[in-house]
């Protein structure tokens, strides 16, 4: 489970609340109820093998996280999946580990020249390359100002269409335009792909543009706030020009030496839905330089497909992340790199535990002649931990051609049942399916806890809504051990899981028949929710924020 999104969410932090009560007396209580001796032993044997030293915690780019690959790949084939179509058993993505920023100006730097002032940006302070950003230099290149950076003819809306971007340096506002109205010609109050940070890269380089600088802050209320730190890894793509966050107040002299106003600006576009882009005067001139350096390396989803009924064209997607921390090189909660093995039983050795088991009982079904009327693709994901790199990957290839994905659901950190409560996540997403949740659950002996609106960011299915489809979380909350080396096998309750696949398995087999629909219904105010300031830039490119 992604580490940086946790302190949002007040209900994903009451295990720990009830955890840190309980530290110095005893062990937090675990109620456990026997589960029929091969489901228990399935999803022992599996978590104990994915939390194995063997698997050296299963980190991003390592040895270890090709052997959880390998291990995973194998189970599928056990059970009786088939290869998924037109992509077979694995998927690969590329990764940039350990970046680095050099602090030298000639390899990071900024400066912005106007007829009447000159301003010299600082790393850090006034800009920062984001880490999936095409290294590059230029000198004194014109700049523009292209609102949003949005090229949308489907919506009637288009930055670029009264003004020559090549050659340029592009200015342009996070996000999209309209995000806070409900009538938004954007997808009311959520986000299109068009406001993801590849989406306006590849729109500016395609028409020529030297580099994007990427107006850092929703104005006027974040003006002022301070660029994050910068991340330590990006995937699954590199951007093919420069791209740079800049703070608000760094750039918006230069406006306002033409009579201009960004956060007039930013409400005149909303207000009106119509671009307000503009050339700057010749005069205006940017040199920027941009260098990271990393290590480059593999990051990969394993798949294996259930086909469903022939007539039938729709999948649902079962997914768990199969990453974990490494040895706590990066993301550890034990206050810095510990060189211990973060076996990440829990998180999430767990959650493809259960969905290998799911995975084993509907392939049975299958072979007895009772296919799925929907077909299924269960995916154990690559690259969670560090920003949901095989979520974002997965959806951007499209990995089965000619097939509609129809609905997700999600088991991240499963494995530590208290006092008798599930919660889930998304499922204001698939309103079809709210109400056989909760007699799903109560049939099992378990209260459903519905975490409020979209939990966006926190786990892989947050990739799915922010694409449109109804995904659900299964998650049984943080605890002491999360991110540590105490994660292991032995504090996992395999009897809780397989309570809970009884009503993961409820939900699947709505999700996978063909009278329920399955239409996407977006929250409340998801764009509002995304709005917080995370710890880090972004590292993912089809990410909003």
């Amino acid at each position: 489970m992604v580490l940086m999104s946790m302190g949002l969410l007040l209900a994903l932090t009451q295990a720990i609340a009830a955890d840190a009560a309980a530290a110095g007396r005893s062990r937090v209580s675990i109620t456990r109820m026997d589960a029929p001796d091969a489901q228990a032993n399935h999803l022992r044997a599996d978590i104990e093998a994915l939390a194995s030293e063997e698997f050296g915690g299963r980190a991003l780019g390592s040895p270890g996280a090709d052997k959880a690959a390998a291990f995973v790949e194998a189970r599928f084939r056990e059970l009786g999946l088939e290869p998924a179509p037109g992509i077979g058993y694995q998927q690969q993505f590329p990764v940039r580990l350990n970046l680095k920023l050099p602090e030298a100006a000639a390899q990071n730097g900024a400066s912005v020249a106007g007829p009447a002032s000159r301003s010299n940006w600082t790393l850090h302070k006034d800009f920062l390359p984001l880490p999936f950003s095409a290294n590059g230099k230029w000198k004194d290149a014109p700049l523009v100002f292209a609102g949003y950076a949005i090229h949308a003819p489907e919506l009637g809306y288009d930055d670029f269409q009264s003004i020559d971007v090549r050659g340029k340096v592009v200015i342009a506002f996070r996000r999209e335009p309209q995000e806070r109205k409900a009538d938004s010609r954007f997808v009311g109050l959520d986000f299109t792909a068009h406001a993801s940070f590849a989406a306006k890269a590849r729109a500016v380089a395609q028409r020529g543009a030297k580099a994007l600088l990427i107006v850092t802050n929703r104005l006027p209320a974040e003006e002022e706030s301070e660029l994050p730190a910068f991340a330590g890894t990006t995937g699954p793509a590199q951007l093919p020009i420069p791209v740079v966050a800049v703070r608000a107040s760094a750039i918006a002299p230069f406006f306002t030496e033409q009579g201009l106003s960004l956060s007039a600006l930013q409400r005149r576009i909303d207000d009106t839905g119509a671009p307000q882009s503009f050339a700057f005067p010749a005069a205006y001139r940017m040199s920027i330089s941009v260098r990271i350096d990393g290590q480059s390396a593999k990051g990969g989803n394993v798949l294996g497909w259930l086909p469903g009924h022939p007539s039938n064209g729709d999948y649902v997607v079962v997914g768990a992340h199969f990453d974990h921390v490494g040895r706590g090189e990066r993301f550890s909660m034990e206050g810095g790199p510990s060189g211990k093995l973060h076996p990440g039983a829990d998180d999430n050795a767990s959650g493809v535990a259960a969905m290998l088991e799911l995975a084993r009982l509907l392939s049975r079904r299958h072979r007895d002649g009772r296919p799925p009327s929907r077909s299924i693709l269960f995916v154990a994901f690559g690259g969670e931990e560090h920003g949901l790199f095989g979520s974002a990957h997965f959806l951007h290839q499209q990995p089965v051609p000619g097939r509609r994905l129809a609905g997700m659901i999600n088991f991240d950190m499963v494995g530590r049942l208290r006092n008798e409560e599930l919660f889930m996540a998304g499922l204001d997403s698939v309103p079809e399916i709210r109400e056989l949740a909760n007699s799903a659950a109560n049939s099992a002996g378990l209260s459903l806890q519905a975490l409020p609106e979209y939990p966006y960011n926190m786990s892989d299915h947050g990739t799915f809504l922010d694409a449109g489809v109804p995904a659900v979380l299964f998650f049984t909350g943080l605890h002491l051990e999360y991110h540590t080396p105490r994660d292991t096998a032995d504090r996992v309750d395999e009897n809780g899981i397989a309570r809970i696949l009884k009503v993961a398995e409820a939900l699947l087999a709505a999700m996978t028949a063909v009278e329920n629909p399955l239409r996407f219904q977006g929250g409340a105010n998801p764009a509002y929710e995304r709005s917080f300031r995370e710890a880090v830039l972004p590292p993912n490119p089809y990410d909003f924020e």
